[in-house]
């Protein structure tokens, strides 16, 4: 009998491994979502809010965007260019105090205009306020942190759907993004600034006049917006952008 026992056992381990390796890949997904601050999925479909899909995270309030069932991962937002936008509905500032930041973001764009604003208030055009990425008309995308310089990333097409990424590493105060999970051949460098270590808000598809040369409102949908607090791998985008 114990001849048959041992081989059953080696048997039954050995079906339990590809299981023990799923977990493993689980608990490593897990770990490279580490620092993710803000998840907006945008699959409501209706209502005044953004449900943020990070625990306990801060969601969006929804300023004239209009859902639309048919993203680029699911549901999405349409902006109309003038006076559509999302803003988040409280301060961020307690997750990006070492000054770390990659936002990512699909869009769908219709023309120019800004993707994303940090603000240092509740407030659009209030006493703290910058463009962070930034789609000129002509397809161009540049981005920036404060008080860095913009840099071009890359070009989109409109009418089509694009992955864009800010990317900022405070260790080496270098600032750098993505366009479709390509990195950009141009980089910033400084320390990144913010409202003297105060208030942080996100508005995304919002005017600007603090900008990198478009300014306007955009004019095009957005889905899966991403905002974490660490400057995330190449690899990591490329993952975003399905590459």
């Amino acid at each position: 009998m114990a001849r048959f026992v041992l081989p059953l056992i080696a048997v039954l381990l050995w079906a339990f491994i590809p299981a023990l390796r799923a977990e493993d890949d689980i608990e490593a997904k897990k770990a490279k979502i580490q620092g993710l601050q803000l998840w907006y999925k945008l699959d409501e479909s209706e209502g005044k809010k953004a449900k943020n899909a990070v625990e306990k995270g801060i969601d969006c309030e929804v300023e004239g965007a209009k859902w639309v069932k048919e993203g680029k991962l699911g549901g999405a937002l349409e902006f109309n260019g003038q006076s559509d936008y999302i803003l988040t509905a409280a301060s961020v500032h307690e997750g990006f105090k070492d000054g770390n930041l990659t936002i990512a973001v699909w869009i769908f764009a219709k023309g120019g205009g800004v993707v994303v604003d940090e603000l240092g208030q509740h407030e659009l055009e209030g006493g703290w306020h910058d463009s962070q990425i930034e789609l000129m008309d002509d397809g161009e995308v540049k981005v920036r942190v404060w008080q860095l310089d913009g840099i071009s990333v890359g070009k989109v097409k409109l009418n089509e759907w694009h992955h864009v990424v800010v990317r900022y590493g405070a260790k080496d105060q270098v600032l750098d993004g993505f366009v479709d999970g390509v990195k950009s051949t141009e980089k910033g460098s400084g320390e990144k600034q913010w409202n003297g270590g105060g208030d942080i808000y996100y508005a995304f598809g919002a005017a600007d006049s603090t900008n990198l040369g478009q300014g306007g409102a955009f004019k095009g949908l957005m889905d899966d917006i991403r905002v974490y607090n660490r400057a995330l791998t190449d690899d990591e985008v490329k993952t975003l952008a399905g590459k």
